[in-house]
C-alpha cells in the first residue's frame, strides 16, 4: 500500500464530530481535526488547514449565523474597534455596485426630465453619438464593399450564396483529409 493511498485510508476514517462536541470546540477554540487549541479565530484555522468555511463550521455545529465562532476576547476587540468615518470609503470601493434595471415607465420619466434639461441641439448631438456607436461599418466578406452599418453581414444575396459555398469547401476539405482519425501529412 503506498504512503498517499495510506493518507487516504486515514483521512477517509476520520468521522465528524457530533454537534455538541463541536460546539464545546468552538466555545474553547479548540480544533477538531488537528487537536490544537489557543486560536484566536477557530474559523479562521479551520478554513485555511482543513478547507471547512466559518459557514461550514456554523452549519456541523447546528448554530445560528449570528453567533460568533471567534474567541470571547477576538469578539469584543472587534466590537471596540471605532466606527469611523475613514472606513466608509474603503468600504463603499470594495462593494460591487449592481446595475440598476429600471422598468419601461421609469425610463420614460428619466427620458422627461433630460428631455427638459437639454436644448434641441444637445438632443441632436446625443442621438447622432448614440447613433455613431451602433453603427460599425465593415468590408463585406465575400466582395469587400464597405457596409456602413453592423448589420447586415454581406451587401447581397450573392455574397451570401459565396460564403455559404466557401463554408461548405472548408468542410469538406476537413473532413477529406483525415484518415482513421489522424491528419494527412
Amino acid at each position: 500500500m503506498s504512503p498517499l493511498w495510506a493518507y487516504y485510508v486515514k483521512v477517509a476514517s476520520l468521522h465528524d464530530p457530533t454537534p455538541g462536541a463541536l460546539r464545546e470546540c468552538i466555545k474553547n477554540q479548540h480544533c477538531w481535526w488537528c487537536d490544537r487549541d489557543g486560536f484566536k479565530s477557530l474559523a479562521g484555522h479551520t478554513s485555511r488547514a482543513h478547507s471547512i468555511t466559518a459557514d461550514d463550521l456554523r452549519r456541523m455545529a447546528v448554530l445560528f449565523k449570528h453567533i460568533p465562532t471567534c474567541s470571547i476576547e477576538l469578539s469584543e476587540e472587534m466590537r471596540s474597534r471605532p466606527q469611523t468615518t475613514d472606513n466608509i470609503p474603503k468600504l463603499l470601493s470594495a462593494t460591487k455596485v449592481n446595475k440598476r434595471i429600471m422598468s419601461e415607465a421609469g425610463k420614460a420619466s428619466c427620458r422627461e426630465r433630460l428631455d427638459k434639461s437639454r436644448s434641441p441641439e444637445q438632443r441632436k448631438k446625443a442621438g447622432q453619438a448614440s447613433a455613431l456607436k451602433t453603427r460599425k461599418p465593415h468590408p463585406c466578406p465575400a466582395c469587400g464593399k464597405i457596409l456602413p452599418t453592423s448589420y447586415p453581414i454581406t451587401c447581397s444575396p450573392a455574397c451570401r450564396k459565396v460564403i455559404r459555398q466557401r463554408a461548405q469547401l472548408l468542410s469538406a476539405g476537413t473532413r477529406g483529409s483525415m484518415v482513421r482519425g489522424r491528419s494527412k501529412k
